[in-house]
């Protein structure tokens, strides 16, 4: 996902800027970056179907094997 800040028109009212601290927790970011507008956009989807000898895995092999898939 990545944030992205909507397109401002030039008859739309003016939207202030966004000034993050570096001492600001996460929160306090993520709380200021929506007040002025931007959103989370999902960039992509990964999808993958196992084979049949990859469904009989425990849970976590086909978690770390999706893991090391996508990157």
């Amino acid at each position: 996902m990545q944030w992205q800040r909507r397109t401002c028109y030039d008859d739309e009212p003016y939207r202030p800027q966004l000034k993050l601290d570096g001492k600001d927790s996460f929160l306090q970011q993520h709380v200021q970056r929506r007040g002025v507008g931007y959103s989370l956009k999902t960039l992509g989807y990964f999808s993958k179907y196992f084979d049949a000898t990859a469904r009989r895995w425990a849970s976590f092999d086909k978690e770390a094997s999706t893991v090391l898939l996508a990157c």
